[in-house]
């Protein structure tokens, strides 16, 4: 299986904390870019075996803020859901592709007017894969494969075409992740479409 597939595609710019170590001390808990979303991980050290600890159902961009033992606070966004903070614990019991448990901490600090809420409200986000069309057989395989955009528009069909603004990154060792984003936000309140595109 590819990355493209779901699995690991590799750390990229990620962020340890001062203490990232599990109860187990020997499990590493770090974010790292998973193609155009941040997660969060964990590493054993010793076996090599890495898991997603966010949930892999998730659009959203996780940030890891604090972890003591096995106790995370984290902070999740998406391109129409402001921060929010997260409390996620390890359960014990694991059930398989499900060791975490993650839950929604009420926070006076993560708050917008009413108007800016129904304006998110009104809005939707995807990801797309958006296959290359021109393929040559000169092209490597790494060329060949999809590369990924963050879709921004309104959720209420309706017969009007918006107009579409692509944001472009400033180049190939960077990314777009869904994180929020004010001034994306603001713009695809006010009617505009976005078309966020990551490179592969």
């Amino acid at each position: 299986m590819s990355a493209e597939d779901g699995c690991f595609p590799g750390l990229c710019f990620p962020i340890f904390l001062g203490n990232a170590w599990l109860s187990d001390n020997r499990t590493v808990i770090l974010s790292s870019i998973w193609r155009s979303t941040q997660v969060i991980i964990s590493v054993d050290v010793l076996s090599g075996s890495l898991s997603r600890i966010t949930p892999y159902e998730s659009s959203s961009s996780w940030d890891i803020l604090s972890l003591d033992e096995d106790n995370i606070i984290a902070v999740c966004s998406s391109p129409i859901d402001i921060p929010g903070l997260k409390y996620g614990c390890l359960v014990k019991d694991q059930i398989p592709g499900a060791p975490w448990n993650w839950q929604d901490v009420p926070s006076p600090l993560f708050r917008c007017s009413e108007e800016v809420s129904s304006r998110l409200s009104s809005l939707q986000f995807s990801i797309m894969k958006i296959p290359v069309r021109t393929i040559s057989d000169s092209c490597t395989e790494g060329a060949r494969k999809p590369f990924e955009a963050i879709f921004v528009s309104q959720s209420a069909k309706n017969d009007t075409c918006n107009p579409l603004i692509a944001v472009l990154h400033g180049g190939p060792h960077d990314v777009a992740t869904s994180k929020f984003s004010k001034t994306l936000a603001f713009l695809a309140s006010t009617g505009y479409n976005l078309l966020i595109v990551n490179y592969r």
